[in-house]
């Protein structure tokens, strides 16, 4: 029963990852794409940089893709299906599906994204 429970999770997890998230911020102006197998972000004026994702880990007492953190060997990143209008600056953006806070090695990064099917 644990292992089909477990099973379960994972493939309802990769389900919800089977798009993609196209992300964006300022303060520095910043851009991520997330897939259900890697992770690419850059910063403005930096090469990008590409990372394998290592787990997907849903919120428990939330539906699966509500909130979900997505870890690769050197970040973290947490999505968040709410409305965001505000990609850091202050000022209204258009409205996205999702924010974003993005940990990185040099810095920790908030945004919005969309999701592309």
């Amino acid at each position: 029963m644990k292992k089909f429970l477990a099973i379960s999770l994972l493939m309802s997890s990769l389900s919800v990852m089977a798009a993609e998230y196209k992300c964006y911020g300022t303060s520095p102006y910043w851009g991520a794409k997330i897939n259900d197998s890697a992770v690419t972000y850059g910063v403005a004026g930096l090469a990008p940089v590409t990372e394998a994702i290592s787990s997907v880990k849903n919120a428990s007492n939330r539906g699966v893709g509500y909130v979900q953190i997505i870890k690769t060997n050197s970040t973290s990143t947490t999505l968040i299906n709410e409305i965001c209008n505000d990609s850091g600056d202050g000022l209204p953006d258009s409205n996205s599906s999702y924010h974003i806070v993005l940990e990185t090695p040099g810095a920790v990064l908030y945004g919005c994204c969309d999701l592309k099917r």
